[in-house]
């Protein structure tokens, strides 16, 4: 059995790691498509497939529709950089953990050699 801490706790972090990072990498993937999507869905052939006579709410269909995909954009929008941010955070975590562990097997390497206990004579 490991110790808590130990090799298997250290993988759990690299695995969660490596699936934020994944999540960010799709997230970046999908940023970079919004816009895109935003602009075919605005573009005026799509958008005078809802240029009816109808309202919904005393708003003319087109102009609710053209509001909904703003609204939708801007949701979708803050999704992904919420995503992004937390494979950000992640692998800043990872970095620091890593660092750390470095830190601690270089210091043990160099600790001094043992001191004689306080009051003992000197040799």
């Amino acid at each position: 059995m490991n110790a808590p801490g130990g090799a298997d706790a250290a993988g759990a972090r690299r695995l969660a790691a490596a699936e934020a990072d994944s999540t960010a990498a799709r997230a970046r993937d999908h940023a970079a498509a919004l816009p895109v999507l935003g602009a075919i869905l605005l573009l005026p052939p799509v958008a005078q497939i809802f240029a009816m006579d109808g309202r919904i709410f005393g708003v003319p269909v087109v102009i609710a529709y053209v509001f909904g995909v703003w609204a939708l954009l801007i949701l979708t929008a803050r999704r992904i950089g919420r995503d992004m941010l937390a494979g950000e955070e992640a692998r800043a975590r990872e970095a620091v953990e890593r660092h750390a562990g470095h830190r601690i097997r270089v210091s043990a390497q160099e600790r001094p050699a043992e001191q004689p206990e306080r009051g003992a004579p000197l040799r």
